[in-house]
């Protein structure tokens, strides 16, 4: 038959003394009863976030004849790394059936299996490769502001100026 404990305090197998020297590298850990704790105190409420206001951006002379972006030597990936970071976004289910559409046909074209995780790290290459031409390209380009995540259509407007941007740089940018 189960014993019912007679004491107030949660139980707890292990004493947060022993985990605390096992951490630093203690030594031999004393069987001493760890001293009751006082119950702890809420959190105070955080913060109401700010609101976000748009900024003014400093007068930036730009250049007539922008220099020449230093050519990438070194891959925009390392090979040697492990690929263990995962990156979410979400899509309606109309931008998956043609991504995935996209996916499957350029497989079908090149004859040899290929994944979306293939095209987005190809993608990101061509974003690094562009990257000076980008940043000029979002100096030149007029101010805006990103909506809110419920207006789906300014949502859409504001997808549209940064594709025109890296359209844009893209185009700038000398191939490889």
């Amino acid at each position: 038959m189960a014993k019912r404990s007679t004491s107030s305090e949660p139980y707890r197998p292990v004493r947060t003394s022993l985990v605390a020297d096992v951490l630093a590298g203690g030594g031999a850990v004393e069987p001493a009863l760890e001293p009751p704790k006082a119950a702890p105190q809420p959190a105070a409420p955080a913060p109401a976030p700010a609101r976000w206001e748009p900024r003014s951006r400093p007068q930036v002379q730009v250049p007539e004849a922008a220099p020449e972006p230093v050519r990438q030597t070194v891959p925009a990936f390392d090979p040697r790394q492990k690929l263990s970071r995962e990156k979410r976004y979400l899509l309606s289910a109309d931008e998956e059936d043609r991504i995935e559409d996209l996916v499957r046909s350029m497989a079908r074209e090149l004859q040899t299996p290929l994944k979306l995780s293939h095209m987005v790290r190809a993608a990101i290459s061509l974003i690094t490769r562009a990257q000076a031409e980008l940043l000029n390209q979002a100096r030149t380009k007029e101010l805006f502001a990103r909506p809110s995540n419920g207006d789906t259509p300014g949502l859409l407007r504001f997808e549209a100026e940064v594709a025109k941007i890296l359209d844009a740089a893209f185009r700038m940018t000398k191939p490889i």
